[in-house]
């Protein structure tokens, strides 16, 4: 709340006289922290075993998304993150703050994130003015049991609902921040990261739909930018992505001996590519062994989430079933997308993606609650400098050695740095 109080500060903004409400009021902490700012506090929860608040407080049992009529000064809380009830939470925050109200709320960093939440974003800013938004790391929700990343946004309710959201435009700026003290962990930050507040422009952000804070760092710097090569979309040479069967309920049933399908997870990706010990052998039937799901030589393996794989830049190639391995063939799970490439190296293409032209973009856009997320549009979206046809061999030349152990992956990375300074 301390952020919030010198936000509003800042903006020359002055609570106006009422209540508090904390419509998801749980332990009641939202509602201790703004004992000074209103002469009444409201809380209500679903749960009467953890409702607890001030003594002063006017406590009930009962579902918050229920509008009772009255308008508050202040509306703040941590709403459940489960999909369904974001959306509702927010719209009733906004909607039980009084004209000139703050909205002071913690969601999930995806809700800022996520274009499928643009829609009740859009109608957030049609009705209050948003002042800022600061990064809240997982590790502070480690004792809970949670690792998700959120924002804690701040808003002002306007005087009444805009007419469109363009109108949004002529609003100031809203201040993102990302505090960070030298503990501070956070996989989809750009190397040497520290703290910052900016200020960005709310036609910016809407242009963008992005509202989280790290995707606006000022120390973000696109490699791309000094790039000598041609730059083309990624999704033109994606032949093909897709990945594993989920199976729901249902695991794949193990194949005894020789034979089988090398079901291909996160657990057996490294930087030198798929160790096919590491492979349960599964029995071919459906649906984990489809056509879809096969890997074919030069095929790559992208970990569509996870913190120790995604969030490592854990990419990685298949070459093939190995001639001592018996295998019948590989199939990627649920948590790996298989990427096949026509029209250019798919060597190449993973040194990118593993070298700052790639990486960089990629931590740029990855998104989740508790774990990173990158989807297949942002996939096909990512920029792809394309070198000639030699590079593109020796890429290939030098995947070879990365993957017989004889060089470093960085070998490889060396290369991509030097095709895009043109020193290659």
């Amino acid at each position: 709340m301390d952020f919030a109080a010198s936000d509003l500060e800042a903006a020359g903004h002055r609570i106006p006289a009422g209540a508090g409400l904390d419509p998801a009021c749980g332990d009641g902490v939202f509602l201790e922290e703004i004992r000074g700012w209103c002469g009444r506090l409201v809380g209500v929860d679903l749960d009467p075993d953890v409702l607890v608040g001030p003594v002063t407080a006017e406590l009930s049992v009962g579902d918050g998304l229920e509008d009772d009529g009255r308008r508050y000064a202040v509306v703040v809380g941590n709403p459940p993150f489960g999909r369904e009830r974001i959306g509702p939470f927010v719209r009733r925050f906004v909607s039980a703050a009084m004209p000139g109200g703050v909205v002071a709320v913690l969601l999930p960093e995806s809700w800022f994130a996520s274009r499928r939440d643009a829609e009740t974003r859009n109608w957030a800013l049609q009705h209050a003015r948003c002042v800022s938004v600061t990064s809240v790391y997982g590790r502070d929700f480690l004792r809970t049991g949670t690792r998700a990343r959120t924002c804690w946004s701040v808003w002002v309710r306007r005087d009444r609902p805009l007419s469109s959201v363009d109108d949004v435009d002529g609003d100031p700026p809203v201040l993102m921040r990302q505090p960070r003290d030298e503990e501070d962990h956070e996989l989809a930050a750009a190397p040497g990261s520290r703290a910052f507040e900016v200020e960005v422009e709310t036609a910016e952000l809407r242009m963008a739909g992005r509202w989280d804070p790290r995707f606006y760092d000022p120390l973000w710097d696109d490699p791309l930018t000094s790039c000598v090569l041609p730059v083309r979309p990624l999704g033109e040479f994606v032949h093909d992505i897709v990945y594993g069967a989920l199976g729901r309920g249902v695991r794949p049933r193990p194949h005894e001996g020789a034979g089988g399908f090398l079901y291909v997870g996160q657990k057996t990706l490294t930087e030198a590519g798929i160790v096919p010990a590491r492979c349960p052998r599964i029995v071919d039937e459906r649906p984990f062994v489809q056509e879809r799901y096969t890997l074919r030589p030069g095929d790559l393996v992208v970990p569509r989430s996870g913190m120790g794989t995604l969030g490592k830049n854990l990419l990685t190639r298949w070459d093939g079933v190995p001639a001592d391995c018996n295998a019948e063939g590989a199939v990627v799970d649920c948590f790996d997308d298989r990427v096949s490439l026509e029209g250019i190296s798919s060597a190449w293409v993973l040194g990118v993606l593993r070298t700052e032209p790639g990486w960089w973009q990629i931590r740029r856009v990855i998104t989740g609650v508790a774990q990173p997320n990158l989807s297949f549009k942002q996939i096909r979206a990512l920029s792809m400098p394309v070198p000639s046809a030699a590079v593109q061999e020796e890429a290939e030349r030098r995947w070879a050695e990365v993957r017989s152990g004889t060089q470093p992956f960085e070998h490889l990375r060396q290369l991509v740095r030097q095709a895009c300074s043109g020193a290659a």
